[in-house]
């Protein structure tokens, strides 16, 4: 439908950024505030020229939440307000979720154990806020007691440092070995204090 006469069709365009719009409010008015989400749209896009009204708008995004109670109901209510803000426009919407995983958990006893070969290796365990950055492993640690670490890899120099998925951003890679090492360590140990204690 070209621009001229936009009151003849139905902008997607209008409605992709009024549901947009309106799942910004989930963090400002169904999250807890002593609780953590987030909403990053990473691609909105539609149409191939200035001057006519596309047929479709294509929205993803990605949601971050450390309380699966609270990932279920914004769960719900994205796919709710995405449907009922689409038919305000005389949209319709296919919503798709493409992956669902929750959140990383790292066993704390497990944790205390792994320290043992991070002292044994002569190496420091700096401890990690909680981050919303989101791996499949969280799918592992939901079932098995598991620890989830990064490994300091930063590069040597005063030069500039960039967060990962950054095109720019540089590895050191001599902490590779340091790593391998930390795992066989606790594969080690673990190994070693499962055989005292008479497990298999």
């Amino acid at each position: 439908m070209p621009w001229a006469w936009p009151h003849l069709g139905i902008d997607p365009i209008n409605a992709g950024v009024h549901v947009f719009l309106a799942m910004q409010t989930l963090i400002a008015r169904e999250t807890p505030p002593d609780q953590t989400a987030s909403f990053t749209f990473g691609q909105f896009s539609g149409g191939t020229t200035f001057n006519v009204i596309p047929d479709q708008v294509v929205l993803q995004g990605t949601m971050r939440t450390f309380d699966p109670n609270l990932r279920k109901h914004l769960r719900s209510r994205l796919h709710e307000i995405a449907e009922h803000t689409a038919a305000a426009f005389g949209t319709t919407l296919t919503y798709e979720v493409l992956n669902d995983i929750p959140a990383m958990y790292t066993d704390p006893a497990l944790l205390e154990f792994m320290k043992q070969s991070v002292t044994e290796l002569g190496l420091t365990l700096l401890p990690y806020p909680p981050s919303s950055a989101s791996d499949d492993f969280s799918r592992v640690t939901e079932k098995i007691p598991s620890v989830f670490f990064s490994l300091g890899c930063r590069p040597a120099g005063d030069g500039s440092l960039y967060p990962a998925h950054n095109p720019k951003i540089v590895f050191n890679e001599d902490a590779l070995p340091l790593g391998a090492a930390l795992h066989a360590q606790c594969a080690w140990n673990f190994t070693a204090s499962s055989v005292t204690s008479g497990n298999s």
